[in-house]
C-alpha cells in the first residue's frame, strides 16, 4: 500500500483517544463507527479517496500519507487486505522519523510467519505489535459483536486492553503473534464450509421445486441450521447481495491462506480445496465485490448451463 499523492493533511494532536485506521475498507469503516461512538478521536489513512471521504463523512479526519498517520496517533490499527500490504505500511510507520506511534493492532488475517515477523520488527523500533483478527461481518463489528482473536506479548496486551475492550467484549487471547490469525483461519474454515453447504442444499430443494424461503424456514428449525442459514439464509432467498458485510474476495483470500498452512504443515483440507474453485468461480462470474453469500450463484448457474 503506497501512500497518497495529495498533499498530506496536518498530523492530528496526539492523545490516548487518537486512534489511527489505516485501510478504510468495510472493515476499517466498521471499526472507526465502533470507536467514533465511544468518544475515541479517529484519523485514517486508505490509497482510496472514496474510501477517505466516507471515513470524513463519519467524523474521521483523513491523511494523505503513512507518515502523517505515525506522527499523529499513539496506536495505529491496521486493516488491510494481505500480507504484502500489511508488511509495507508496519515497514513505513516504523521508519518515520519523528513518529508518536508506540503500537500496532494488526486487524488484519495473515500468515502466522508475517506476523511473527512483524512482532520482531516491531519490538526492534520499541513499538508494541498485538494482533487481533475479528471474526464476524462488518456490521458485527461496527455493533460490538464482533469476535476478536488475539495474539502477542501479555504485557503490551494489558497496556492496551481498555481500546481493545471499547472494540468489542467478545475477545479471545490465543498466544504469541502468529497464533491469532491461526485461529481465526481455522474457524473461518468451518463458517465458508457452513455457508457454501447451506448453498447447495438451497439449490438442490429449489431444483426439487420447494421455494427457498420455504426451504430456509424449514432449515432454520431443524437439526441442520446454523448461522450461516441465520445471517447468510435471507440474502440467498432475496438473491441480493449488496451492499456487502464480507466480500467473496475476502473469503477467497482466507481461503488461499488456509491452503498455504495446509501445505507447509502436510495437513490435508479437501473440502476447502474444493472450496476455493467454487469461489473462484464466483468471482469469474462477477460477485468478487458482492456479499460471500452470493456463492450460490455458482449453482444456480451451473444448472442453467446445458447438461447442467
Amino acid at each position: 500500500m503506497t501512500s497518497a499523492t495529495t498533499p498530506a493533511a496536518p498530523a492530528a494532536p496526539a492523545t490516548d483517544k487518537t486512534i489511527g485506521i489505516v485501510g478504510l475498507g468495510l472493515v476499517g469503516q466498521a471499526l472507526w463507527r465502533r470507536l467514533a461512538a465511544q468518544g475515541y478521536a479517529g484519523v485514517g489513512y486508505d490509497v482510496r479517496e472514496a474510501a477517505r471521504a466516507a471515513f470524513a463523512g463519519h467524523g474521521g479526519q483523513p491523511l494523505a500519507t503513512l507518515e502523517a498517520m505515525a506522527r499523529s496517533a499513539p496506536c495505529v490499527l491496521v486493516s488491510v487486505f494481505e500480507d504484502a500490504q500489511l508488511l509495507e505500511v508496519t515497514a513505513a510507520l516504523l521508519a518515520t522519523p519523528g513518529r508518536v506511534c508506540t503500537a500496532i493492532v494488526s486487524i488484519t488475517t495473515a500468515l502466522p510467519a508475517t506476523l511473527a515477523q512483524l512482532a520482531r520488527d516491531c519490538a526492534a523500533a520499541g513499538v508494541a505489535l498485538i494482533e487481533a483478527p475479528m471474526s464476524g461481518s462488518s456490521e458485527k463489528i461496527a455493533g460490538g459483536a464482533g469476535v476478536m482473536f488475539i495474539g502477542g506479548a501479555p504485557d503490551d496486551i494489558a497496556r492496551h486492553v481498555a481500546l481493545l475492550a471499547a472494540i468489542t467484549p467478545h475477545r479471545k487471547i490465543i498466544g504469541a503473534a502468529g497464533m491469532a490469525s491461526s485461529a481465526k483461519l481455522s474457524t473461518n474454515l468451518v463458517l465458508g464450509l457452513n455457508r457454501a453447504a447451506l448453498a447447495e442444499g438451497m439449490a438442490l430443494a429449489e431444483a426439487l421445486g420447494l421455494p427457498r424461503q420455504h426451504y430456509l424456514d424449514l432449515l432454520l428449525g431443524s437439526a441442520a441450521t446454523s448461522r450461516a442459514a441465520v445471517e447468510k439464509g435471507p440474502m440467498m432467498v432475496a438473491d441480493a447481495f449488496t451492499p456487502p458485510v464480507a466480500t467473496v474476495t475476502q473469503h477467497a483470500k482466507d481461503v488461499r491462506l488456509m491452503l498455504e498452512l495446509a501445505r507447509s504443515t502436510g495437513q490435508p483440507l479437501p473440502l476447502t480445496e474444493l472450496h476455493q474453485k467454487i469461489l473462484q468461480q464466483s468471482i469469474d462470474r462477477g460477485d468478487a465485490d458482492q456479499d460471500n453469500a452470493a456463492v450460490i450463484r455458482v449453482w444456480t448457474d451451473q444448472k442453467s448451463l446445458p447438461g447442467g
